[in-house]
């Protein structure tokens, strides 16, 4: 019928919700200022959050990787959102020439703190700068002594990324500091744009049947606890994983029911912040010809469409980091839009694969400021009416 229906909200970041949830002040300005200040603060108090990006392997990898693919030797490199300076690191060692790494929490200060334990090493390419990343221009740069006039800035590296990569609405202030730091050319010299790191980013979505993930979360270990039989355990914990919609859950490839499509393909060399303002993608399932839907019928009859799944890329030259289900898990793990509960169960994939049928889906994503989040819709529609 075509028809389009948004099924839930984010209404708040997903590690430290509660805090989120507290806002009660009315003013739409006044709470975007409180949000981002607690989005700071998290960032700049809670150690855990910067050890589960720190021991993200193919996170660290990609940006090892890509930054020594840069070439940035005798460059000059901007860090924005450094946290705890790692990017920073990694560009010094690579052979920057000047590293400026922006941070605007009191992790700041511990930063400064880790550069100097190098021995010295980076003391002098790496310089600490406190601030928001939308103050940050050529000129204060310049007045504060870290850039010369003449300097170019070559490349602005940044882990922006949050679930179904855009959920923290970190991006914007990443773009703002590449276009206020471009050169603009004067007696003829061509204008310059920094380079970002990473240079690429496409969002992919695909329905999933939850099942194989609810299995080894919890149905595997309630089932048998010292030989007794506790499903009735699973039920609860089942309840409990899916009680958000939506949800953030690490999913076996065998959940994905048929090949991902495309929801967005963003150019972060040239993309702008009204770009990201809202976000929309559409792909048609051809049920009867999906390989992946016919190779999870093999192993689960009965399965059943539960949502769509969210995941990203990111890459950098031809260094590529992917987040999907069919790759090593990261922190960023998938994010699942639940079908309606009335539907839930109801939506057999045996029939669509038998039938050959097509279905077209939607996603939608609309910004909200004052949460630091995207509303995201999901629409479930017959192509061929």
């Amino acid at each position: 019928s075509n028809s389009f229906c948004t099924l839930l909200v984010f209404t708040a970041t997903m590690a430290h919700a509660e805090d989120f949830e507290r806002l009660s002040c009315s003013d739409e300005e006044e709470q975007e200022e409180q949000t981002n200040q607690q989005y700071f603060d998290s960032y700049g108090t809670d150690v855990r959050v910067t050890k589960a990006m720190l021991n993200d392997k193919p996170r660290m990898a990609f940006y090892r990787d890509a930054i020594n693919a840069a070439n940035v030797k005798g460059k000059v490199v901007v860090d924005v959102g450094a946290g705890t300076g790692i990017l920073s690191l990694l560009a010094a060692r690579a052979g920057a020439r000047r590293v400026i790494a922006i941070e605007a929490s009191v992790m700041a200060t511990t930063m400064r703190h880790i550069v100097h334990a190098q021995g010295g090493k980076y003391a002098d390419v790496i310089r600490v700068v406190e601030a928001a990343a939308e103050t940050v221009s050529r000129r204060s740069l310049e007045e504060a002594g870290h850039l010369e006039p003449g300097d170019r800035v070559d490349f602005v590296v940044s882990e922006w990324m949050g679930f179904y990569l855009l959920h923290e609405n970190m991006l914007p202030s990443v773009i703002r500091v590449r276009d206020a730091l471009a050169w603009r050319g004067v007696d003829g010299d061509a204008d310059q744009t920094p380079q970002m790191i990473p240079s690429r980013a496409v969002i992919h979505a695909a329905p999933v049947d939850l099942g194989p993930m609810l299995e080894e979360e919890c149905w595997r270990h309630w089932r048998d606890v010292e030989g007794f039989d506790m499903s009735a355990l699973a039920r609860m914990e089942e309840a409990v994983l899916l009680s958000a919609n939506p949800c953030v859950h690490v999913l076996p490839p065998a959940c994905v029911l048929h090949e991902p499509f495309v929801v967005r393909d963003l150019d972060l060399d040239t993309v702008s912040v009204a770009d990201l303002a809202h976000i929309e993608g559409e792909g048609v399932l051809q049920w009867g010809a999906s390989l992946r839907a016919r190779k999870a019928l093999e192993s689960r009859p009965k399965a059943t469409l539960w949502g769509v799944a969210l995941w990203f890329d990111v890459s950098f030259a031809d260094v590529t980091m992917p987040t999907g289900p069919d790759h090593a898990a990261t922190h960023w793990k998938q994010t699942i839009v639940q079908v309606p509960e009335e539907l839930q169960g109801e939506i057999a994939v045996a029939g669509l694969v038998n039938d050959a049928d097509a279905m077209g889906v939607k996603i939608e994503m609309a910004l909200s400021p004052a949460t630091r989040s995207y509303e995201l819709g999901l629409g479930l529609y017959d192509p061929n009416e």
